[in-house]
């Protein structure tokens, strides 16, 4: 597979309320399940959060995720999709963020993609190269539920939201507090948490997930 890829432009530049990318069914043989805040929470929190990786993408300056090794990729002049970064996170992981959602992979070993609109983690495949994505419809064949068991998945999930909380420490860091709200501005009665508190939130859901795993 390739290595981590992030969809540049989320198509959110749209009024409020629009919706760039269609929701997609659930089609996992298992849903997530989990204690205390309820899993709607953690949905509207990653819709939340690929609005912000959109809106990244669109600041002149400072450029935030090529500051974290992200190169970019264009979809093909007259195809629909959306610019792609791409990176290998400190990790060892790669990971994925399209503006329809993400795939978190251990190179060679295991996969997970999560829709943008929810945190159900679903098995993606290894055994053969990710062709280039530049809609949901382009993920028909990469997705196998039978390819990751739940633990895997799981696990997967678990540094997905580490890797979130210190993406959000990194942007206020650089560009402070004050400017990483009014990203959020637009976002308008759909915010379901002040910048500030974002990654304690994704720290909080690896918590969670840990007790989930065993």
């Amino acid at each position: 597979m390739a290595s981590a890829t992030v969809l540049a432009e989320t198509g959110d530049v749209r009024e409020a309320g629009a919706t760039p990318w269609p929701r997609p069914r659930d089609t996992y043989d298992r849903r997530l399940i989990l204690p205390g805040k309820s899993k709607a929470f953690y949905d509207d929190l990653l819709h939340q959060q690929f609005w912000c990786f959109g809106a990244d993408i669109r600041r002149d300056d400072p450029k935030l995720l090529p500051e974290l090794g992200f190169s970019s990729v264009r979809a093909p002049e007259g195809e629909q999709g959306s610019a792609t970064y791409w990176a290998e996170l400190p990790s060892g992981l790669s990971l994925t963020l399209w503006g329809f959602g993400c795939l978190i992979e251990r190179k060679g070993e295991s996969a997970m993609y999560i829709s943008r609109f929810s945190i159900n983690p679903q098995p993606a495949r290894v055994d053969r190269p990710l062709p280039h994505i530049w809609l949901p419809t382009h993920l028909e064949g990469f997705l196998d539920d039978s390819a990751l068991d739940w633990h895997g998945r799981i696990t997967l999930l678990i540094e997905l939201a580490r890797w979130f909380a210190s993406y959000e420490r990194f942007c206020i860091q650089s560009i402070g507090t004050d400017a990483r709200q009014a990203t959020l501005i637009p976002w308008g009665s759909r915010c379901v948490c002040p910048a500030a508190a974002i990654a304690e939130h994704w720290d909080d859901l690896a918590s969670l997930l840990l007790d989930v795993a065993t």
